[in-house]
């Protein structure tokens, strides 16, 4: 990066200085990205030998949903990483904008607490027909509305958070044990929440579809999801 700029003086090197800490910062979010993305590939390895041919199918499609949004995140840091090395840019944008990924990449891998307004969603499941994939499904369609963070029955979801049922009938989502009823938070745009969860044929209707369940998604105007570590 130093062949990019002419160090003239004291202001020159401080600016080196400034945009060598950038791309670090970058490389390190890609890090990130690349480590989750191979967890989640580990996590869904660990339970194949043990799925049926139909289960096998819904994890493939999530995983590659997890990937294709990693793939996209990867790229567009790459973007902006050649447009750091630009030396026509101005430092203060970039270091703004570097604090900016730093705070969703903090949100994606549920390290901060997240406050703001979303929706909720109350699922009734009164024959315990709903399994982890139903609700793997139900945080992809809610991940397409671009959440910044989702809760449900108070555990946090995260990039490597895994779904998988257990023989007493209960879900275990990161490892928690949980059953219905289920509360789901999302923090992120209403409408575009209420839209992707809500869609004509969508998740909602698929899930109202199964005898005994219940789905009911609505507004809140302050929701609060604490971090991993609670």
């Amino acid at each position: 990066m130093r062949g990019i700029f002419k160090l003239s003086g004291p202001k020159d090197l401080i600016q080196f200085r400034r945009m060598t800490v950038i791309a670090t910062i970058v490389a390190l979010i890609t890090g990130f990205l690349l480590a989750t993305q191979l967890r989640v590939q580990q996590n869904v390895a660990e339970n194949l030998s043990s799925e049926s041919k139909q289960n096998l199918g819904e994890i493939i499609r999530d995983l590659d949903f997890e990937v294709r949004a990693l793939a996209k995140e990867e790229r567009d840091l790459e973007l902006r990483l050649l447009k750091y090395e630009d030396s026509r840019a101005d430092n203060n944008v970039i270091l703004e904008e570097a604090a900016a990924n730093l705070k969703s990449l903090k949100k994606f891998v549920g390290s901060v607490d997240v406050y703001g307004s979303g929706i909720e969603i109350d699922i009734e499941d009164k024959l315990s027909v709903l399994n982890s994939y139903d609700l793997a499904e139900l945080v992809n369609e809610i991940k397409s509305g671009s959440s910044e963070a989702i809760a449900i029955n108070d555990i946090r979801i995260v990039a490597s958070t895994a779904f998988a049922d257990d023989l007493d009938g209960g879900i275990l989502i990161g490892g928690k044990m949980t059953s219905a009823p289920f509360h789901v938070e999302a923090i992120g745009d209403q409408e575009t929440l209420l839209q992707v969860v809500g869609m004509l044929g969508g998740i909602k209707y698929t899930f109202n579809s199964y005898e005994g369940v219940t789905f009911e998604a609505h507004k809140r105007a302050e929701i609060a999801i604490p971090s991993i570590k609670g």
